[in-house]
């Protein structure tokens, strides 16, 4: 376009909004096309697949954006993704947020989940995870175990395996939003499967009666070849000789080194709780 007017310039955006919505409404369609082709094959249908979201932003975000900040298109595709997973099959998410309270763990999932997915509201840790429990939500968004300040955490509840296996998948936020100041973060819990996304962390709970403190169970693990990042430990009220660790290392649960593994089985209860992809 030779030396446009200003009309002519608001008839080009009109024409690429126009592209936009049929390029959304075709990626629906596809969207639709994988879910119908693996009932048909005769394989399970996950709807939430916290590892492929992260491998899609990253391809996208690791293009040239030009004028636009990546962040906002981080934020632009996280609302796409939460639309048609929407579509898909709707779904809830619990959240944590005690009244008058920072950080807003509401606007942090709002941010990750999109605008249309519906919220719902616990001031306490037990109740996100009883919605959860009675399948009220699909997730839940519950404060990191360091910002966690109650007497007994949320956490060791994931060594319980049964009725409703809960895993952490997402480490929230997953990127930045520039619209929302600097928050603590946040885990997202739920029955969902684990997925690599090739840039991973990986959570281990430990149920262990064995005299091991904190940095001696750090000081082994890294000798038995894990990259620990964190480790919170646990002790249960009457129960002095047992304790919970939750741990988590650097990596997919497969890129644990086999002796690594075998030290915290060795320890007592031992199950992987989690695995997310690395924020950006």
């Amino acid at each position: 376009m030779t030396n446009p007017t200003l009309a002519d310039c608001r008839l080009a955006i009109d024409a690429l909004d126009t592209q936009i919505l049929e390029l959304l409404k075709k990626r629906t369609e596809v969207v639709e096309q994988v879910a119908t082709l693996k009932r048909q094959n005769g394989e399970t249908v996950s709807y939430m697949r916290p590892g492929r979201e992260a491998q899609v932003l990253r391809r996208l975000l690791a293009q040239d954006t030009g004028a636009i900040p990546k962040p906002l298109v981080a934020q632009l595709w996280r609302e796409i993704m939460m639309a048609s997973l929407q579509l898909e099959q709707p779904f809830s998410v619990a959240v944590y947020q005690p009244a008058g309270e920072a950080p807003d763990y509401a606007t942090l999932t709002r941010n990750h989940f999109g605008a249309a997915t519906p919220l719902l509201y616990s001031d306490s840790t037990g109740g996100v995870l009883r919605l959860l429990r009675e399948k009220k939500a699909m997730l839940g968004v519950l404060p990191l175990p360091e910002h966690d300040t109650v007497k007994n955490p949320w956490w060791p509840a994931l060594r319980f395996r049964a009725p409703l296996p809960l895993n952490i998948i997402f480490k929230l936020p997953f990127s930045e939003n520039p619209a929302t100041p600097a928050t603590r973060g946040a885990y997202a819990v739920g029955a969902v499967a684990l997925e690599d996304s090739g840039q991973d962390a990986h959570l281990w709970c430990v149920q262990t009666t064995q005299t091991i403190s904190r940095q001696q169970l750090k000081e082994s693990l890294t000798g038995q070849g894990a990259e620990v990042e964190s480790l919170h430990p646990w002790y249960e009220e009457g129960a002095s000789s047992e304790q919970t660790f939750l741990i988590t290392l650097k990596g997919a649960p497969s890129a644990l080194p086999e002796p690594a593994q075998t030290l915290l089985q060795g320890l007592g209860k031992a199950d992987v709780v989690g695995c997310y992809a690395v924020p950006l």
